[in-house]
């Protein structure tokens, strides 16, 4: 499961750098190209990297058991994070 689950953790952190430099090439005009936006993409984008990197390097130290709690501990967190916008959220 920690395979597989790191596997996609990169997986997903490599389309958030590409979408991330897709928008420094969108018009100015453009709803997302806010600066706001931008910064708040490079935020999610520079903690999925250091997630990543944590992991890789614990997993290169042949300490799994660390990265498994960083990369189950992230994605516990995330999953949380969700659950109580999805409680917040205004359906109306």
């Amino acid at each position: 499961m920690f395979k597989f689950l790191y596997q996609a953790h990169l997986g997903i952190t490599g389309l958030m750098i590409y979408s991330w430099i897709r928008l420094f090439f969108l018009p100015d005009t453009a709803r997302d190209a806010r600066p706001a936006y931008k910064l708040k993409t490079g935020l999610v984008l520079l903690i999925f990297l250091l997630v990543a990197g944590m992991v890789s390097y614990f997993r290169g130290q042949e300490n799994l058991q660390v990265a498994g709690y960083i990369l189950y501990g992230f994605y516990g967190l995330a999953l949380c994070g969700l659950l109580w916008i999805l409680k917040n959220i205004n359906w109306h």
